[in-house]
């Protein structure tokens, strides 16, 4: 049985999100997801706290670990932190040149995840902050729903 460990921030969860973890649902028999950054949130790049993009994953995903980790700001260390405070896994799906240089460094197998949605939560806020609707193209519309009913939106542009 191959555990999966998928890594994002989640800010906000979007298409593109839905769709890597389609992939590695393909791949593996069980995916965790590790939220990252769990500490920040209401700042420009980390407008929504741990819990909301934990609803937001529950709002769109079955048959997933969620869980979190502080971010600890010191890649020496972030491999050994991440593998002593979560699940066992035997795979890391990452489209981040950082975290697949990283795990790579632990020789822990690492699989580069091919973005078929080409979208960014920083592409989205800044959607929302200069008012474009397309948003809403490339966030899941329980998202959407989601995002307005707890002020995301406002939030978003207020921290521009």
């Amino acid at each position: 049985m191959k555990t999966a460990l998928y890594i994002g921030r989640f800010q906000p969860l979007h298409k593109g999100h839905l769709d890597a973890i389609e992939q590695i649902k393909k791949y593996a028999d069980k995916v965790v997801i590790m939220i990252g950054s769990k500490q920040y949130s209401n700042t420009k790049d980390n407008p929504f706290s741990y819990k909301e993009r934990e609803e937001m994953l529950k709002l769109t995903t079955k048959e997933i670990e969620i869980v979190s980790l502080e971010d600890i700001h010191d890649n020496d260390r972030w491999v050994d932190y991440v593998k002593e405070n979560l699940p066992p896994f035997d795979i890391v799906f990452t489209s981040n040149p950082l975290v697949h240089k990283l795990f790579n460094e632990k020789k822990i197998p690492v699989k580069e995840l091919r973005f078929h949605i080409n979208i960014s939560g920083r592409l989205i806020r800044e959607m929302i902050r200069n008012d474009q609707e397309k948003w809403e193209n490339f966030v899941p519309d329980k998202i959407v729903n989601y995002m307005k009913k707890i002020d995301g939106i406002k939030r978003i542009k207020d921290a521009s």
